[in-house]
């Protein structure tokens, strides 16, 4: 434990001093604030997933050759109610990479850009994205969530015979509505593996013995505790914004030197401009790790942006001569700030997530420039 909270001070120490400073006043679509009201599941809150496995070991005495293990991973969900349905929401999964590996190439990224030029910025925050619809059930407390793609244009969702089932505790004086709640039906991981997601339970009052006792019965995992540690410490938010916000956007984080994506918003009409990086094809396939996703590194060309929902955007080509169309269309483009900290230290930067529910993994990620702040002039979509 000891060992545990130095870590989570040093964290939370780092992100303190290596945030870039800029003024911030976005709309929101989905943030910790909205979820104040009773049975509204708006807003944002962190959760666990648990992957079960059996691991194979040489025979012993016993004769026992496998074991159940368990590994347990940070995640959060974002939800966004729908306009004109009742009780139905957008929701967005986020799965955090391990963040004490991400530590050093995030100070690195800030303080040192000339060295980590050399070895790589930032470029993996999660790893794994996944938007859903979530319908109520006729069983009260209970809510299908179906895989969300974009086909045509348009937003898709996908029926399943076994479908994701979000259930909500039964217990009262909880401090958001998701406290206690878990998803069944989970998909399996590449794997194979059983994987579970749940909610550890709050209460809304408690004593610090209580808080004490529970904290230290739980089993949540050193991720989990970690980020929970550092959002707390550092007053950190996570939010899904609401609009499309306009500006240069980076390969990875920091990276000012290469700039391969523009976002414009012009009379109401929405563009992305890709932008292929030259340079001797021998070094492509570095350019190519240099980004969250490698299919990025062959993007090019300018691309219509439309707002199909709130905080929900859909790309499609605009000339024949694009390239790496395959890789644009059909994904869901959201806006998040994985660690918004317009609060605490009045720094917004945002990522902006390219979203293949059907394959988690294979998201798009560019970074905000962190001299964008409010975007290039006021975006005035809604």
């Amino acid at each position: 434990m000891k060992c545990f909270r130095i870590l989570a001070l040093l964290m939370s120490f780092t992100l303190v001093s290596c945030s870039s400073l800029t003024n911030g006043g976005r709309d929101v679509a989905s943030s910790a604030e909205q979820a104040s009201l009773a049975g509204d599941l708006s807003g944002t809150q962190l959760g666990v997933v648990r992957y079960l496995k059996e691991k194979y070991y040489k025979k012993k005495y016993d004769g026992k050759r496998f074991k159940k293990t368990k590994r347990f991973r940070a995640m959060r969900v974002y939800f966004n109610k729908i306009e004109g349905e009742a009780d139905s929401y957008h929701a967005i999964l986020l799965e955090y990479t391990n963040l004490l590996r991400m530590a050093p190439t995030y100070v690195g990224s800030n303080k040192l850009p000339p060295i980590q030029s050399i070895f790589g910025f930032l470029k993996k925050i999660a790893t794994s994205v996944t938007v859903y619809k979530v319908t109520p059930l006729a069983e009260a407390g209970k809510y299908e969530m179906q895989l969300l793609n974009a086909r045509g244009g348009q937003l898709v969702a996908t029926q399943s015979a076994t479908p994701m089932v979000l259930h909500l505790s039964d217990a009262e004086n909880l401090s958001h509505p998701l406290s206690g709640a878990r998803i069944s039906n989970f998909a399996k991981s590449k794997k194979g593996n059983e994987v579970d997601v749940f909610f550890p339970e709050i209460p809304q009052t408690e004593t610090k013995e209580e808080e004490k006792k529970r904290k230290k019965e739980a089993k949540f995992g050193m991720q989990f505790n970690l980020a929970n540690f550092v959002y707390k410490k550092v007053k950190l938010e996570s939010t899904w914004r609401d609009n499309f916000l306009p500006g240069p956007y980076l390969r990875a984080y920091n990276d000012k030197k290469h700039q391969v994506l523009t976002l414009k918003a012009d009379a109401g009409k929405l563009e992305a401009d890709f932008v292929l990086e030259k340079g001797w094809r021998i070094w492509s396939g570095l350019r190519a790790r240099r980004f969250t996703n490698k299919k990025s590194a062959s993007i090019k060309g300018n691309f219509e942006v439309t707002k199909v929902a709130k905080g929900i955007f859909i790309f499609s080509s605009t000339d024949d001569k694009n390239e790496g169309v395959e890789h644009v269309e059909d994904r869901i483009g959201v806006f998040i700030d994985i660690f918004d900290a317009r609060k605490s230290l009045d720094q917004d930067v945002v990522e902006l997530i390219m979203v293949d529910s059907n394959n988690p993994t294979d998201f798009l990620m560019y970074y905000e420039h962190p001299d964008n702040g409010e975007g290039e002039g006021r975006n005035e979509e809604k």
